[in-house]
């Protein structure tokens, strides 16, 4: 029989010795089985890892409370490569954009782009976001931020709330309305914030902008360790 993997399994009958004639087309069909597992595995299916189960179990718990494998349907994986096993099961879990080096502005008002806390987003796809953003100033400047995306989502919203200004708010427009955290010197704050974006018809890039409330020589910055967690739907 020709093999039946991988959408359904292969059945097999025993057969006893001196009473059931082996057949060429039963060795035929172990080898088809066989090397139909072979396929939809691809080669090395285990990588970096003891085994393939080791793999996937990484895969399942790697994202935190986000990274549930039964999120992800296996049988609908359709490619003969592990690879695609990574690609799908990365679906299932928390992807990071973050902020390794601390990034300062002087002199300016002009909000734009950080140019670390920002990731793309598909067209037709949903989104859940969450983060928090760290920052300090000095007291002449004061600080602000938005949040902003391209490609018009047909659906936001974004629960923000900022520790210093006593900001809280829902808010369901891109870009987000621009918060003004007045600050002292040397004083840490952060902006934290969680929701959902749904995208349609263009791509368009999801980001955290910021600059100085009042123009001033004194640093103002936001710090190493903010960050945007991002997950699709």
């Amino acid at each position: 029989m020709t093999t039946i993997y991988p959408g359904s399994l292969d059945v097999f009958t025993d057969k006893t010795d001196g009473v059931d004639y082996n057949l060429a087309s039963h060795i035929n069909d172990l080898q088809d089985s066989v090397e139909a597992v072979e396929g939809e595995l691809g080669t090395d299916p285990a990588g970096s890892y003891a085994t393939v189960k080791d793999r996937l179990d990484d895969h399942a718990h790697a994202g935190g409370d986000g990274g549930q494998i039964d999120h992800v349907n296996l049988a609908n994986i359709g490619s003969n490569s592990h690879t695609a096993i990574d690609t799908h099961l990365a679906l299932a879990r928390w992807a990071t954009a973050k902020k390794t080096v601390s990034m300062t502005r002087n002199s300016t008002t002009t909000i734009a782009n950080d140019p670390d806390l920002i990731f793309s987003m598909l067209a037709n796809t949903k989104y859940a976001i969450r983060g928090k953003i760290f920052f300090e100033t000095v007291a002449a400047a004061d600080f602000k931020c938005r949040f902003s995306s391209g490609g018009s989502p047909t659906k936001v919203s974004l629960l923000i709330e900022e520790f210093n200004a006593g900001y809280y708010a829902l808010e369901n427009v891109f870009p987000t309305p621009t918060i003004i955290s007045a600050s002292t010197a040397n004083f840490i704050s952060f902006v934290e914030f969680f929701g959902i974006v749904y995208k349609e018809a263009a791509d368009g890039n999801f980001v955290f902008q910021w600059a100085q409330n009042t123009s001033d020589a004194g640093d103002t910055t936001v710090l190493a360790g903010s960050y945007i967690e991002y997950m699709q739907m």
